[in-house]
């Protein structure tokens, strides 16, 4: 998929790419590393020999301060969302290119007579997989996801900071594109803001001590 919209880039199509390449890249580098490394090297040819609009540009550029923190920010799967016990999963592979057999009944709405009786089957089985006691326990689950999934975006904001004034201290000299992209990050949500300042707060007790 990636490969197919970088193969004749636009502006839309390099941005899905790397919205892809997000998500997916940590489990891609570890099973297809040299794949990974062309699709990086063709956004760093795109980086610096394409007419593509600056947004899109800087985003290649966060996707490589990212890829040098070993996506670590994007987890194949987000712990919020790991709810069936590895013993009960089932994986189910598709390919892009499988031919699609769609199940045109689905598409019609076919009244069930036993439609309490069945719903109660359908809940009965959902917690014995997602290990469900009660109602009250599905709720405190819920909201406990939602702090999860509030404090995993925290943390990925902060390490990709953290990752930035890295990838600074490791530059022999000045180059302005870090500091650029900062500035592009906190205009873009205050809680960069708040991120840098912790970030450069701890690098200050650091050095202190």
């Amino acid at each position: 998929m990636v490969a197919r919209l970088l193969k004749n880039p636009t502006d839309d199509s390099v941005v899905l790419a790397i919205e892809l390449m997000k998500e997916c890249e940590q489990k891609l580098s570890q099973v297809y590393p040299r794949t990974l490394d062309s699709f990086f090297s063709k956004l760093g040819i795109l980086l610096h020999q394409s007419s593509l609009d600056k947004p899109t540009l800087c985003m290649i550029q966060i996707l490589f301060v990212v890829r040098a923190g070993y996506f670590n920010a994007y987890p194949p799967i987000p712990s919020g969302l790991d709810l069936v016990d590895e013993d009960d999963q089932f994986t189910h592979i598709i390919e892009l290119d499988n031919p699609c057999e769609p199940i045109l009944m689905l598409d019609v709405f076919q009244y069930d007579k036993q439609f309490e009786e069945n719903e109660e089957k359908y809940r009965k089985i959902r917690r014995i997989i997602l290990d469900e006691t009660s109602d009250n326990d599905e709720e405190d689950d819920r909201m406990e996801n939602e702090n999860q999934q509030s404090l995993i975006d925290q943390m990925k904001k902060m390490e990709v900071c953290q990752i930035i004034i890295d990838s600074c201290a490791q530059r022999r000299r000045y180059e302005p594109f870090l500091d650029l992209l900062s500035e592009r990050l906190c205009l873009l949500k205050s809680e960069y803001v708040e991120c840098f300042e912790k970030a450069f707060h701890d690098q200050c007790d650091v050095a202190q001590h």
